[in-house]
């Protein structure tokens, strides 16, 4: 844009509808006298050249876990250089949260978790569909064994354990050895 004895003018096209418009300027000298000129243009406000593509379909491929351990989030497809980041919501499962790039349930049922790679010079931003993320309960915690105590043929033996510890029952014992 030039400049003409000290005076400019910006105009932002983008704010008029396509079309043809007559621009004109105007000017009182000392005198009182006016001067006016006019300029037709042609206003056009299509982008003809995008700078910015859609990137490949993202896909979140991380989707089962166990309840109460981090499970690493990972995705396939997307395009550039954009950061892949996460939300999640509680889908049956409980307590569903996401730190950096890690999910974790506190309860057994599901999360649904989308994720999105980030805009580039070269990309336009892209989610994922929300995917379902089944999370396992934890397999149960046997109680410790204990050392073996050598009995006398004239005692009986007992053992006693505390099924609530590790959530299972005692189906029965087993002589293992003689």
């Amino acid at each position: 844009m030039s400049t003409i004895y000290g005076w400019l003018c910006a105009w932002n096209t983008g704010t008029v509808p396509d079309g043809s418009y007559v621009l004109v300027s105007g000017a009182f000298n000392s005198a009182g006298t006016a001067f006016g000129s006019g300029v037709s243009i042609t206003v056009d406000n299509t982008n003809s050249t995008p700078t910015e593509s859609d990137q490949a379909p993202l896909a979140l491929t991380s989707t089962s876990g166990v309840s109460g351990q981090a499970l690493t989030l990972t995705t396939s497809g997307g395009s550039g250089t954009g950061d892949v980041s996460y939300a999640v919501t509680d889908g049956t499962a409980s307590g569903c949260t996401i730190f950096t790039a890690a999910l974790t349930s506190t309860s057994a049922g599901t999360c649904i978790v989308t994720a999105t790679k980030a805009a580039d010079a070269n990309y336009n931003a892209i989610s994922s569909a929300p995917t379902t993320v089944t999370f396992t309960a934890p397999a149960p915690a046997f109680p410790q064994q204990h050392a073996a105590t050598r009995w006398q043929t004239t005692q009986t033996p007992t053992l006693s354990a505390d099924p609530t510890e590790w959530g299972g029952s005692i189906q029965g014992v087993s002589l293992v050895s003689r």
